[in-house]
């Protein structure tokens, strides 16, 4: 017998004792073809019947059934299952490297959504990966009645930039309790839209948002997005905003304000609300009022026009001017509207609350007198050495610093010296303090 017979016998030979082999190949080789061209849930299919046979043994297909059920969203479940079936048949697959990521990954995904379910108070109904992306939103809740789809990113929450919150951090400002609202911004896609939802204690089933109702719902979020941001915006700070006179920095200090009310906790917002206080936004202090040209502000050496901002307890507004002079300087633009918000707004608060001449805070500021250097004293005399002034100063200042930590680092530093005022203030908010 030629060689070349006897090759053509082995051949047959082979095939008859593996007669599955080129088929499964040939199977396997179809489902990648479809990956390939992006037809994943044939590539999928395809893989499924080859799991049904002798495949089942094979390392290969248990990698790329993982793979392809993964991309199409599946149940992660079933993808960490088939993920271990392929590192136990084929440890040393060229497979093996980024099964083990992704083995890691969705382990990581599984302990952040333990802790993001521990998270306590009523939530709005959305189910959150990679930190700000939606990854889908339960039915009936208040986040599906707003419209909101997987895919969609909350790049705002209350105002509050998202940027570098962990999922479990978004988790957390979304949760609140029961009946209360947050409001949230929604990037989809480039366009960017506000709403407002509202927390709740049900737990509906997730569901997963269709092609067709995504569109339909993108192109009426397109359409109404400009004035839904506006709204919620608005409607989120609680306390009206008045303009004196529009000028080109009038959008810039108005964006500061409304930073700043967004700081505070929904309650101290309705507490100032309710009590009527206002907003008066004014190119300068002395263009909205000339009668202050030739006035002080209490004790201080300065005039009207180096306020970065009063409260006039007479009319019950905070006003915020767009510009003010440092000494004997021109007008310049204020740099300070953020802080010098915060700050008049804790004398507003003060004032319908009458909180620094409560017994609490007047204990506590006695008590914080007693305790603080000498070196502090002369640092903070202002707030020591005016009995009627003093306190309430120092309210207001440890007023910005509890509701916002991270934006004035002079008032933080007043807080760490008075501690006891701090608590008193935090107690007054309704903010309780965790650490111990």
């Amino acid at each position: 017998m030629s060689k070349i017979a006897l090759a053509c016998c082995l051949l047959l030979l082979i095939g008859a004792w593996c007669p599955n082999a080129s088929a499964e190949e040939y199977a396997l080789e179809k489902a990648e073809k479809y990956r390939l061209s992006g037809q994943y849930r044939l590539a999928l299919e395809e893989a499924e019947r080859l799991l049904a046979g002798p495949a089942r043994d094979n390392g290969s297909v248990h990698y790329f059934y993982a793979f392809m059920l993964y991309r199409l969203k599946g149940d992660n479940a079933k993808v960490k299952h088939h993920l271990q079936e392929g590192l136990r048949m084929d440890p040393y697959s060229w497979d093996t490297d980024d099964a083990r990521r992704l083995l890691a990954k969705l382990e990581k995904e599984e302990k952040e959504r333990l802790e993001v379910a521990s998270i306590p108070g009523a939530k709005v109904g959305l189910i959150l990966e990679d930190g700000t992306k939606v990854e889908a939103v339960e039915e009936n809740s208040s986040a599906a009645k707003a419209g909101i789809l997987p895919g969609d990113k909350i790049v705002f929450i209350d105002n509050v930039s998202t940027s570098f919150m962990s999922t479990r951090a978004v988790a957390s400002r979304l949760a609140g309790p029961p009946s209360s609202r947050v409001a949230v911004t929604i990037n989809r896609n480039g366009t960017k839209f506000s709403r407002f939802l509202y927390r709740t204690t049900t737990s509906p089933n997730v569901a997963r948002a269709t092609a067709a109702s995504a569109k339909a719902s993108a192109s009426s979020a397109t359409s109404s997005s400009k004035p839904a941001a506006q709204t919620a915006l608005s409607e989120s700070t609680s306390i009206p905003i008045e303009i004196f006179r529009r000028t080109k920095t009038t959008e810039d200090c108005e964006k500061r304000v409304r930073q700043a009310l967004a700081y505070l906790p929904a309650s101290a917002r309705e507490t100032l609300r309710h009590n009527g206080v206002t907003i008066l936004i004014v190119p300068d202090m002395i263009t909205a009022d000339p009668q202050l040209a030739n006035q002080k502000p209490g004790d201080h050496n300065f005039g009207y026009d180096n306020c970065a901002g009063l409260f006039r307890p007479r009319d019950r507004k905070i006003v915020m001017p767009e510009r003010f002079s440092i000494g004997n300087a021109p007008l310049q633009e204020n740099p300070y509207t953020l802080w010098a918000s915060l700050h008049e707004i804790g004398h507003a608060y003060d004032y319908v609350g009458h909180y620094a001449n409560s017994e609490p805070f007047t204990k506590a500021y006695e008590d914080d007198s007693k305790y603080i250097t000498n070196e502090i004293r002369v640092k903070y005399r202002y707030f020591l050495e005016f009995k009627n002034e003093g306190p309430v100063e120092l309210f207001a200042e440890i007023f910005s610093a509890v509701v916002a930590p991270n934006e004035d680092l002079r008032a933080v530093a007043l807080s760490r010296s008075f501690p006891r005022c701090s608590k008193a203030i935090k107690d007054s908010l309704g903010i309780r303090d965790d650490k111990k």
